[in-house]
């Protein structure tokens, strides 16, 4: 029999190369199977709402969106489109691809808005220029319409890095691209199925400087962190997730709740919301009135040197009324000082 087409092979489907080893096919069957778990829709709220939020706040408020056609990715947009618009942002566009397209070129051009003929006159001006510079025309592509400051991109790590490769092939100055000098940087946002080593070694400059949130960084350098790392890894022979680390936060509390409610059933709810973990290890500190774990959520970037790890929010200066800069003595503004309002962007 004639053979399958790559782009329509079960390699292509599990995202690996043709001929890939059995380790390798299983390791891919197991992403995907969590990837398409339905579990993972019940912590997007609070991670959606974190990363709509910390843009919000620092003045984004123009998104855009560029999520796969799947469950998950729908749901993300939808609740993504809810946080901004409570933060009184907006998303500008919004843009879907098909996860198991050959490549992502064409959701890039629509996101840029490059349309070839209502854009005619333009693209033959920029063939021109180029003709006159002694420059290929042939090589000559419209640039993408950019109206807003970061878009959403709620994929796992290979896709993510596969589209942010096809957003800088069309010219947008994703991650630490440039497509000129004075390109104004665009920001990838994502959620936790970024979190892998796997983004910044096959994303590399077009996803540098990326940021997305997840409750648990394994390689985190948090006593507590490293210590359930290094205790789980020696019992189970692997290195736990996210879940696993959810989960062990989740029972220490209940364990604490027992602990202090007593033997009945109603004693030990009762006392859900009184107990608290000051060193969770994957952001759940205490139980909620709704007896859900509060969690604090992290905020991660992505670098080609040192992979993924906290993100750190730049300094701001403080300003006085005439908007010059003034010495905080590294212990914040003073009260009748504030650093300059995020409106002014």
């Amino acid at each position: 029999p004639e053979p399958i087409p790559f782009e329509r092979s079960p390699y292509r489907i599990l995202g690996v190369e043709d001929g890939a080893s059995a380790r390798e096919l299983r390791n891919a069957v197991d992403h995907i199977r969590q990837e398409n778990d339905p579990t993972r829709l019940q912590g997007l709220s609070e991670e959606i709402r974190d990363a709509a939020h910390r843009r919000i706040s620092e003045a984004e408020v123009a998104f855009a969106t560029l999520h796969p056609e799947t469950a998950y990715g729908q749901a993300a947009l939808e609740l993504f489109r809810t946080k901004v618009e409570e933060g009184e942002g907006e998303i500008v566009q919004t843009v879907a691809y098909d996860p198991a397209a050959p490549d992502f070129l064409e959701p890039a051009r629509l996101l840029g808005l490059k349309d070839y003929k209502e854009r005619a006159a333009e693209y033959r001006q920029l063939k021109k220029d180029a003709e006159e510079n002694d420059l290929d025309p042939d090589k000559v592509m419209l640039p993408p319409i950019i109206e807003y400051e970061a878009i959403f991109l709620p994929d796992n790590y290979r896709r993510t890095a596969l589209v942010a490769s096809a957003l800088a092939y069309e010219e947008f100055p994703v991650g630490s691209f440039r497509p000129f000098r004075d390109a104004e940087p665009l920001l990838l946002m994502g959620l936790n199925a970024w979190n892998h080593p796997g983004l910044p070694e096959m994303g590399g400059a077009y996803v540098e400087g990326s940021i997305f949130v997840d409750a648990f960084l394994s390689s985190s350098e948090d006593p507590a962190t490293m210590s359930f790392v290094t205790h789980y890894t020696e019992t189970l022979g692997r290195a736990p997730g996210v879940l696993d680390a959810i989960a062990w936060d989740a029972t220490r509390l209940l364990g604490l709740a027992v602990a202090e409610g007593g033997d009945s059933r109603e004693q030990v709810r009762d006392s859900l919301g009184a107990v608290s973990i000051d060193d969770p290890v994957a952001g759940g500190m205490t139980f909620g009135e709704d007896r859900e774990v509060t969690r604090e959520l992290r905020l991660l970037t992505v670098s080609r040197k040192d992979g993924i790890f906290p993100w750190t929010p730049p300094e701001v200066p403080c300003l006085d009324e005439n908007g010059e800069e003034v010495d905080d003595d590294g212990e914040g503004c003073p009260e009748d000082l504030a650093p300059p309002d995020s409106t002014d962007g």
